[in-house]
């Protein structure tokens, strides 16, 4: 009997034990000191763009954070040290992004690359790349409108998947011409558009 008891009794203390230590270690993690915003930069624009879009559900803070025009700038930056071939084709009302490393040299002997497919964004007609700034795709959209078959510029990214319809140029003229680029200076993307007569003499 007295065996039984001291085998309940030892029982209970190792429970005991692992509850104190289960409690300190939950009290440390509480207790814990936040990472700084500035380290958490630093990691997050070394992720491939893919990695960085899944890291936005992670909190409000991290959203916040990659959202910054700060972290733009460096992520962009860095992207520039390593260049991407971009691949797109449409294909049944969609359109399909791929992207691989660029190859170093052109040598056919060089080592094999990952293909990294990207986001599909669907589209109802027939499409046309306007122009690729930064990561940034312009597609030229052919919308039948109010009657009438207009241009609507849609600025995508391949990576996440988001993609924004621009506002169509208010003309009677059929023909528009369109230009996407990025000001340096201001530090946005803009689309210039001009319209013109159908026949020029």
């Amino acid at each position: 009997m007295k065996t039984l008891q001291q085998h309940v009794s030892e029982d209970v203390s190792t429970i005991s034990q692992r509850n104190t230590r289960q409690k300190t270690s939950l009290n440390n993690l509480e207790n814990s000191l936040p990472i700084p915003v500035d380290l958490i930069v630093e990691i997050l624009s070394r992720l491939s763009v893919k990695s960085i879009a899944r890291c936005r559900c992670v909190s409000k803070l991290w959203t916040s954070v990659l959202r910054r025009p700060d972290f733009t700038e460096l992520f962009l930056t860095r992207s520039l040290a390593r260049p991407q071939i971009l691949v797109a084709y449409q294909t049944n009302g969609e359109f399909f992004f791929s992207s691989w490393p660029q190859p170093r040299s052109l040598e056919v002997n060089s080592s094999p690359v990952s293909i990294n497919h990207l986001k599909r964004l669907p589209f109802s007609g027939p499409c046309k790349i306007l122009g690729l700034v930064q990561g940034l795709v312009c597609l030229i959209d052919r919308r039948f409108l109010n009657g009438r078959t207009r241009t609507v510029p849609v600025i995508c990214n391949p990576s996440t998947g988001e993609s924004l319809s621009l506002s169509t140029m208010k003309t009677r003229r059929c023909n528009v011409i369109s230009f996407f680029g990025y000001d340096p200076i201001e530090k946005q993307y803009k689309i210039l558009s001009m319209s013109r007569p159908r026949y020029e003499i």
